[in-house]
């Protein structure tokens, strides 16, 4: 994810899981989260707790 922004989702099944990850391209998806900060060791992250999405596009690597 661009700037340094980390995107959460919790309590992910094993479906939703291969429907997120692709290892030949990247998918592309509108989110509604939470924004929060994560403080940890002294650094600070921004972060968004994923409550729902929709894939959108589904774009492979062609090498």
């Amino acid at each position: 994810m661009p700037n340094d922004l980390d995107l959460i989702k919790f309590n992910v099944n094993q479906e939703e899981y291969n429907n997120l990850y692709s290892d030949t391209g990247c998918i592309i998806i509108d989110i509604i989260g939470t924004c929060k900060i994560n403080e940890f060791l002294g650094k600070t992250n921004p972060e968004i707790f994923i409550t729902d999405y929709h894939i959108t596009k589904n774009v492979k690597y062609y090498f």
